[in-house]
């Protein structure tokens, strides 16, 4: 490894470290709304999620993608389509200054899920 790919690594790395992602926010906001207990659920999930992507990435994921350009140019194209689709509907939210009422209803297997579409955990 060069001495610019570790300096990006590590630069990449802290800023993943230090920014908070879909996991420690939606941990909070159950934690906020349903208390401690509700939450557990959902925060017991996301280490294995991450595990299940972790194992994927060790049987062979990342190889594949490396050895089929195409489907790691569908992977990217999805991502940022993604990512775009989520920034748009975020920024026509009207309702965002407004609390819903309804509980959340979110446990285990959403937990595990949430990886599967967690940019900071395929990155």
């Amino acid at each position: 490894m060069s001495t610019q790919e570790l300096a990006a690594l590590l630069v990449f790395a802290s800023a993943m470290a230090f920014t908070p992602g879909p996991n420690t926010t939606l941990s909070a906001a159950l934690a906020a709304n349903g208390g401690l207990r509700a939450a557990m659920r959902f925060v017991l999930g996301v280490p294995v999620g991450w595990g299940a992507l972790l194992v994927a990435s060790v049987l062979g994921l990342g190889a594949l993608l490396d050895a089929w350009p195409v489907l790691r140019g569908t992977v990217k194209v999805l991502g940022l389509a993604y990512m775009l689709w989520l920034a748009w509907k975020l920024a026509r939210s009207a309702t965002l200054a407004r609390a819903d009422g309804a509980p959340l209803r979110v446990g285990f297997w959403q937990g595990v899920a949430l990886q599967a579409v967690n940019i900071k955990a395929w990155m």
